[in-house]
């Protein structure tokens, strides 16, 4: 008998029990297919924060005063002028500060929140933004302190139908009015997510209500692309940056935090790898039991197939062969349930993409896991009852009432 010969006796036999096999095969098809979505997710996640990286120029890092040394009071703000005396270091490409507020506007009886960043026209040069409409503010419109403001493209679309419509198009913003001269794409990162329902956009330094009779030029983030994107050399000039901060303000090195891209990318890694091991083993749990599923079901099929046994073994039948065709059963019933919940796991993963505007993400060796892992638990679960077939004996097996 070959072995396309057992695969059809397989088959046929799992044909003629289809409500039994399709209930074996539903532990499969959770396990499998919750494996598959946990990862998949976990991708889809990890992809989402590498494209909000991406965005940073090459060699940026970030200094902002430090929140666990000193009192709200005490501590050592940053200024403009810290941002141009750190532009003028050595190492150092180009440096600039920026001050986050939030902002209020009303629109059609709905209050809009903005996240809004002043900022110097330069900033372009750390954040890699991709204008859909118009353009970025000049050096000569923050200098005048002109009232001009650079909105998402989620807030035009919302407001106004499109990025292009939304042009030359006046914002109200805590009572004061700023027309739109730009759009950038919406960022639909994992981290932008972590603001809630907010809108970003960016507005000259000086153009800040807060600036309109101050002097102190305070901001709360100092940004530096250094000359050199090799991490040793950055790490001096980060050093070298804090010992001027320190020294300029009569503060200490302490006073301050540098914040670098590469860091904070390998601390998310590193989050995500847990989870996803953690996850994905309770995922594992249930592909175990859908193994046990499987072999306590094959032990009762050999135990109702004693006499076929019987018959086929006297008539010429190896154990070799009996062996191959129950463990073809098995392999079988968890092969389809892999399919099945591999389809499942990346059907729910595409939702999720679908749903949070991510990317999506599914690896071919995550789908060779979830096959991997499938016919793991039909060899392993299948080959005791298929063992206890094989060492059957004929004349025992035919005398089985």
């Amino acid at each position: 008998m070959t072995i396309w010969q057992n695969l059809q006796i397989s088959l046929d036999s799992l044909r003629v029990n289809k409500l039994r096999s399709l209930l074996t095969m539903i532990g499969i098809v959770v396990g499998v297919a919750s494996v598959v979505l946990v990862v998949s997710i976990g991708q889809i996640g990890r992809g989402s924060v590498v494209s909000e990286l991406a965005k940073y120029s090459p060699g940026v890092f970030f200094v902002t005063p430090s929140f666990g040394t000193t009192s709200s009071t005490d501590r050592t703000m940053l200024s403009m002028d810290d941002a141009k005396q750190v532009n003028r270091m050595e190492g150092v490409r180009i440096a600039s500060g920026s001050l986050n507020l939030t902002m209020e506007s009303k629109s059609k009886g709905e209050t809009i929140t903005f996240m809004m960043t002043g900022a110097s026209a330069n900033i372009v040069q750390f954040y890699n933004l991709k204008m859909e409409a118009g353009r970025f503010f000049t050096a000569g419109q923050q200098t005048s302190r002109q009232k001009v403001i650079v909105v998402e493209s989620d807030y035009a679309i919302h407001e106004f139908g499109s990025s292009e419509q939304a042009l030359h198009r006046k914002v109200t913003l805590d009572n004061s009015k700023y027309e739109i001269i730009g759009v950038f794409k919406s960022d639909k990162s994992l981290l932008a997510g972590l603001s809630g329902k907010s809108y970003s956009a960016y507005m000259p330094y000086d153009s800040l209500p807060l600036q309109k009779n101050s002097a102190n030029k305070k901001i709360d983030t100092l940004m530096v692309i250094a000359d050199s994107v090799d991490p040793a050399q950055s790490d001096l000039v980060s050093k070298a940056v804090v010992k001027h901060l320190s020294r300029e303000n009569q503060g200490k090195v302490s006073d301050y935090e540098v914040q670098k891209v590469e860091d904070f990318q390998q601390s998310l890694d590193l989050i995500f790898n847990m989870l996803q091991i953690l996850i994905g083993s309770i995922a594992g749990i249930s592909l175990l039991v859908g193994g046990i599923g499987v072999m306590n079901i094959m032990l009762v099929s050999v135990t109702e197939r004693t006499r076929e046994i019987g018959t086929r073994k006297a008539i010429g039948a190896t154990p070799g062969l009996i062996l191959q065709q129950f463990m073809m059963e098995a392999i079988i019933l968890c092969f389809i349930g892999g399919v099945v919940g591999v389809l499942i796991g990346g059907l729910g993963s595409f939702a999720f993409s679908l749903l949070t505007s991510w990317p999506f993400v599914m690896s071919a060796w995550t789908v060779a896991v979830a096959f991997g892992f499938s016919a793991s638990v039909g060899l392993f679960f299948g080959w005791y009852p298929a063992k206890k077939a094989a060492n059957m004996q004929p004349i025992e097996s035919l005398r089985y009432e």
